[in-house]
């Protein structure tokens, strides 16, 4: 229900569009608003307060609206806010995106006073008489959200009884049938939605996700590669599409695929791993550390570099795995966790049966940190022998 007291975020690119959307807010009643000019900005505030309402901007700097969007629901404290969606000019690739988040009301330039504010009144008079099928697919997604399948399914099988055909009401009882592992199931309702919508990016997406609930990663690459050109706004989807070819061993189109997602969100976690993994495979560290920087802080970088290292160890390739430290070492001029570096960094020269060296990196490990009883360990050993 929307209200008069309800807060309202305004996502804007210039000044002067947030003064013509605050006018045309205010005229419609909504006068509890925080405008802001940055969508970094906003996705701070949002995770840290509650938005029943959102007018998003596509077009932002750094990071789009539409992105925005899908971070603040993947916080999991969004996920039914209505969005006015606000762009210059609807790509149909957008659509894709759109319709997976239940994006449904869209403002186009050009944009005129009395003309926001018919959209604005519109919306607000959709969202407070919501019809009985929409009414009961947004209990079922709630229910669903919150991990309470059986009043999902109820929910949504009655939703579906006052419309069989509704699209993401079909889907949602897919993704229900799927958390059960029912994939057969799951797998037909998700082809009945690209049977009488053959475009449906996110009926596709949702077929993919079940060839690797099911282990065939090559039928979930083959597909969501296909869909990272028709929907490439869609994070969970490029992460997908990505993680897929890794797991095939498609290393090129891994890369090629998380370079697209770095460019929508340079934060994204997935996209600097999977990339920084393949450098790892490639023997290329340069620039290893500026990778997972943007998306990994002090602590889940060190660990990574140490995780990358205990693999190459493993697997016997111990000089990679001391050029890999060594470069982590020289990008990495100070950090409190260091001392793991230098530790593995002992570890590998032991095993290689190199004492000089070992002795001096479990020195600098002590040195960082002099409380480390395993590098501590470790020295008194190799100065016994």
């Amino acid at each position: 229900m929307i209200q008069a007291s309800s807060p309202v975020a305004l996502v804007m690119h210039t000044q002067a569009e947030i003064t013509m959307w605050m006018g045309a807010l205010n005229a419609c009643g909504l006068k509890k608003v925080t405008a802001f000019t940055s969508t970094t900005e906003a996705y701070e505030v949002c995770t840290r307060q509650q938005f029943p309402l959102f007018v998003t901007r596509m077009e932002m700097p750094k990071m789009s609206g539409i992105i925005l969007i899908q971070k603040l629901r993947m916080t999991g404290n969004y996920g039914l806010e209505p969005q006015m969606f606000v762009c210059d000019k609807l790509d149909n690739k957008l659509l894709n995106v759109m319709a997976e988040y239940d994006i449904e009301y869209v403002s186009a330039a050009p944009f005129v006073g009395a003309a926001l504010i018919e959209k604005l009144k519109h919306m607000i008079q959709m969202e407070n008489n919501l019809s009985p099928g929409e009414v009961l697919y947004r209990e079922a997604k709630t229910a669903f959200s919150s991990g309470i399948a059986e009043m999902a399914e109820e929910s949504i099988n009655e939703a579906l009884k006052v419309n069989p055909d509704l699209e993401k009401a079909l889907l949602l009882s897919g993704d229900i049938k799927a958390a059960k592992a029912e994939y057969q199931a799951a797998s037909e309702v998700y082809k009945k939605v690209l049977v009488f919508n053959p475009k449906s990016a996110a009926a596709a997406h949702k077929l993919a996700q079940l060839y690797t609930a099911q282990g065939d990663h090559t039928a979930a690459a083959n597909l969501l590669s296909k869909l990272a050109e028709i929907s490439p706004y869609s994070i969970k989807l490029l992460e997908n599409a990505g993680l897929s070819n890794f797991a095939v061993e498609r290393y090129d189109e891994a890369k090629r695929i998380m370079g697209k997602l770095s460019g929508l969100d340079e934060t994204n976690k997935t996209a600097a791993t999977v990339t920084a993994e393949i450098k790892i495979k490639d023997g290329d560290y340069d620039g290893l550390v500026e990778t997972l920087s943007k998306s990994h802080d002090e602590k889940s970088l060190i660990q990574f570099l140490n995780n990358a290292g205990a693999k190459l160890s493993k697997g016997d390739d111990l000089d990679g795995a001391i050029r890999m430290y060594s470069a982590a070492i020289e990008q990495i001029t100070e950090s409190k966790f260091l001392y793991a570096i230098h530790y593995n960094m002992g570890i590998a020269y032991k095993k290689k049966n190199d004492k000089p060296h070992a002795i001096v990196h479990f020195k600098k490990a002590l040195k960082i940190n002099p409380g480390f009883d395993k590098a501590a360990e470790e020295l008194k050993k190799l100065q016994t022998i």
